[in-house]
């Protein structure tokens, strides 16, 4: 349960209203996890007031019931949105959770993304990209590292980002390259979401497109700590919901990204073509692993992408593409040395 109260939360905060960030939260039958979600909202420490929007999509477990708990305890806090229809199943995605029932109630100069099985772990989280963004106007977008959870049982030291790496700035281009960013760990202008372009509410996931457009009206910075963690392989978590998925509905998943790619080509006026063909052309290579195809010699676009790796991640895409056996084999093996190694967060 709680550590603080509500008005122990609100103690240091430096007026009481509009909240500065509104923390915007979707979850769906999130029962064993949604606990640890609300708890990482609540343990932040701000002099800012915060509010806390969780959307509920008719969740079957008690998720529902879990939310209207803590509700109850922290009124001026969290505000909920029930659903008695899931909206996922009528073809609401994300991005139509957050248009329609989520942002316009949010009132924050500043908004934070966090689905319902993942959660944070830095109580200074907000307040770091508070600070930095309120410092430097033109940053648009901000993000840091986060842990990996890999299954209910084992909590680790992974890392999702490169944990050698410097905090530093991105451009769109830059983000794009960068492939997957925690959910959990951006925080966003605020103006960005009225300026969101049509093609965003088409788009196969929510988060990517939102990332690259917000990066486009200044850019984005990360922060080399991990102050969120993300949970793959657990039920109802993206990552268990990919794999559920048949051959044709993950090259669609893929053919997406693509998409997604061009539009936000197009959208910044091809100002950053080169290194958006580099972020297309790893999306054609993970259609190819799912298809079994190799590729031919004479295909320079993909072995340029490939050379332009690390070598560390190079090797691990040939493995995937041209050992698959081997490369699930080394994962296991990878992952039973890991689980002598747990360390708990």
């Amino acid at each position: 349960m709680p550590q603080r109260t509500e008005q122990e939360i609100m103690r240091n905060w430096k007026y009481m209203d509009p909240p500065l960030v509104s923390v915007c939260c979707i979850t769906f039958n999130h029962e064993p996890y949604i606990r640890d979600a609300i708890e990482g909202f609540l343990m932040q420490e701000t002099d800012f007031p915060f509010e806390v929007i969780i959307h509920d999509d008719a969740s079957t477990d008690r998720t529902a019931e879990i939310v209207r708990e803590y509700a109850a305890l922290y009124p001026q806090t969290i505000k909920p949105i029930f659903q008695t229809e899931n909206q996922y199943s009528k073809g609401s995605g994300g991005f139509g959770f957050l248009k329609t029932y989520v942002w316009p109630q949010a009132q924050g100069e500043y908004f934070a993304l966090c689905e319902g099985d993942d959660y944070w772990i830095d109580p200074q989280k907000i307040k770091k990209q508070v600070n930095y963004m309120k410092k430097n106007r033109n940053c648009t977008f901000c993000f840091h590292n986060a842990r990996i959870i890999i299954d209910k049982r084992l909590k680790n030291n992974r890392f999702m980002l490169n944990p050698k790496g410097a905090s530093k700035m991105y451009n769109v281009g830059k983000m794009a390259l960068l492939g997957f960013i925690p959910t959990a760990s951006g925080l966003y202008a605020r103006f960005i979401i009225q300026n969101i372009p049509d093609w965003c509410y088409k788009s196969i996931v929510a988060d990517y497109p939102l990332q690259l457009i917000a990066s486009s009206y200044g850019y984005a910075y990360y922060i080399n700590e991990p102050m969120s963690c993300y949970r793959t392989n657990v039920p109802n978590s993206a990552t268990s919901r990919f794999l559920k998925k048949s051959t044709e509905e993950k090259i669609k998943y893929r053919e997406g990204f693509i998409e997604i790619l061009n539009n936000i080509d197009i959208y910044t006026n091809f100002a950053y073509t080169q290194d958006i063909e580099l972020a297309k052309i790893r999306q054609e290579i993970e259609i190819r692993i799912i298809q079994n195809k190799g590729f031919g010699l004479d295909e320079r676009r993909l072995i340029k992408y490939i050379n332009s790796l690390a070598v560390l991640e190079r090797l691990k895409l040939l493995l995937r593409w041209h050992a698959p056996r081997i490369f699930r084999l080394l994962s296991m093996l990878k992952r039973f040395y890991l689980s002598f190694f747990r360390v708990n967060i």
